[in-house]
């Protein structure tokens, strides 16, 4: 069995619906244009215009029949013909919940009796209705027939004391419905989703069971499929599914969590510029700040006395280890680069000199 729950508006229900089924093209017109806004195209309102004509044959032979004093079985079920199309047609414009084997008229049967006093029969949508047959309302009794049908109704005073008895003992209402034999985490999903919706509309709207207006199975809808809530196709609100899956016990499984995003590659770690000293003992790579040259980094160790330090392009052979006292300047003083001219030695800087070796260097220049 497949149910849906559809949002009424009983005051539409009254003054436009039932009087565009009686024959007045001002309010089918209404209610024509109210079903096509689903839609930018004509399909949603060719398809009410072909429900609403549908049921005003139907309402003129249950008219006449009755009027003659028959109880021909053509209008017997008249009411709730009536209140399925109507249900079919809010859902063109708002939601309808779906759910299997499960609906206001098997609350009994699942152990829920106490939510069951809550809802009637759809009979007094129509009670007091001007100009309505005396013997209309009594068609539109009892539950769920066979086929096409609408059944029981929750009125829209009865949405919220339903929600909050519901509320209240969601775990025991639970077990009350597995005991029967059914699953009970769609049919509170179900009940909640449909009273949270129908309280949070304005105008407040009341909530009528249909059976067969809708499958997820396949099969055409009676109307458009993409206002179908179910659990089936995930489209109830999550908030509510953690709520149901809370009070039964169940654990929500967590969407797993994101991973970090990997942190920046670090730069490699600049060593310190160390100030030249030609007492110092100098590793390859080293920084070395020169008064005269800026800051260059140690190329190649040439032996215990002598390095080679690049200052940009250019590489010069500096002393190291030399006795203490050594100053910089009479320690190793600077050999251009290869193949460089005295000419185009640096400014300060003596000629290289091939006939004076430098203290303690033997082969360098002083």
């Amino acid at each position: 069995m497949d149910c849906t729950l559809h949002l009424i508006d009983e005051k539409q229900y009254r003054e436009v619906f039932v009087p565009a089924v009686a024959g007045d093209e001002a309010a089918l017109n209404q209610l024509l244009e109210w079903a096509s806004l689903l839609s930018a195209g004509w399909e949603s309102r060719s398809e009410a215009y072909r429900l609403v004509k549908d049921l005003r044959g139907k309402w003129k032979t249950a008219v006449e029949t009755r009027g003659l004093g028959e109880t021909g079985t053509r209008s017997l079920d008249f009411g709730k013909n009536l209140n399925y199309v109507y249900g079919v047609l809010t859902a063109f414009r708002r939601p309808a919940f779906y759910a299997q084997d499960f609906s206001f008229s098997t609350l009994g049967k699942v152990g829920l009796s106490d939510l069951a006093s809550f809802v009637v029969d759809a009979k007094v949508l129509l009670e007091g209705f001007p100009n309505c047959p005396a013997w209309l309302p009594q068609t539109a009794t009892g539950g769920l027939g066979q086929g096409a049908t609408s059944g029981l109704y929750l009125p829209k005073d009865r949405v919220v004391p339903f929600l909050k008895a519901l509320r209240a003992n969601l775990a025991g209402l639970g077990e009350r419905i597995r005991a029967s034999g059914h699953d009970p985490e769609e049919g509170l999903a179900w009940l909640i989703s449909a009273c949270v919706e129908a309280k949070e509309i304005r105008p407040e709207c009341g909530l009528l069971e249909l059976q067969d207006a809708y499958s997820p199975r396949g099969g055409r809808p009676a109307f458009p499929p993409e206002t179908a809530r179910a659990l089936a196709t995930s489209t109830f609100p999550n908030a509510v599914i953690k709520e149901v899956r809370r009070a039964l016990g169940k654990a929500m499984p967590e969407p797993p969590p994101e991973p970090a995003p990997a942190p920046p590659p670090r730069a490699a770690a600049v060593p310190t510029a160390i100030p030249y000293s030609p007492q110092l003992d100098w590793k390859v790579g080293q920084r070395v700040v020169h008064k005269r040259f800026g800051t260059g980094e140690v190329r190649k160790v040439l032996d215990h006395n002598k390095v080679v330090v690049a200052f940009g392009p250019d590489e010069r052979t500096l002393a190291q280890n030399a006795p203490a006292g050594t100053s910089t300047s009479s320690a190793l003083p600077v050999v251009a680069p290869p193949g460089a001219s005295p000419l185009h030695s640096p400014a300060g800087a003596a000629p290289a000199s091939p006939e004076a070796p430098a203290s303690g260097a033997p082969g360098t220049q002083p």
